[in-house]
């Protein structure tokens, strides 16, 4: 009767350590997953937001030189036709003054 009831103790001892023995093995599991699922999905969010900022940063960069080469060639092209306008109008203003001058030496060379 002794040795049946030790081996029943025993046997009860053994199964309650296997069972405390799976379940810690298994929250270990458990916790160990979670937490690498957290450091991921933390790595994941802080990845797309320096991708977020560089694409916006790299936007910006692209729309100000964007800007800055138009504003220059506006620049430059203001430059150009005022500079033309007034080569045109002193050709003018010469031509004018010769024929005025060829005009008036003609009339004296009348008299």
């Amino acid at each position: 009767m002794v040795v049946v009831v030790v081996v029943v103790v025993v046997v009860v001892v053994v199964v309650v350590v296997v069972v405390v023995v799976v379940v810690v093995v298994v929250v270990v599991v458990v916790v160990v997953v979670v937490v690498i699922v957290v450091v991921v999905a933390v790595v994941v969010v802080v990845v797309v937001i320096v991708v977020v900022v560089v694409v916006v940063v790299v936007v910006v960069i692209i729309v100000v030189v964007v800007v800055v080469v138009i504003v220059v060639i506006i620049v430059v092209v203001v430059v150009v036709v005022v500079i033309v306008v007034i080569v045109v109008v002193g050709v003018v203003v010469v031509v004018i003054v010769v024929v005025i001058v060829v005009i008036v030496v003609e009339q004296q060379h009348l008299l």
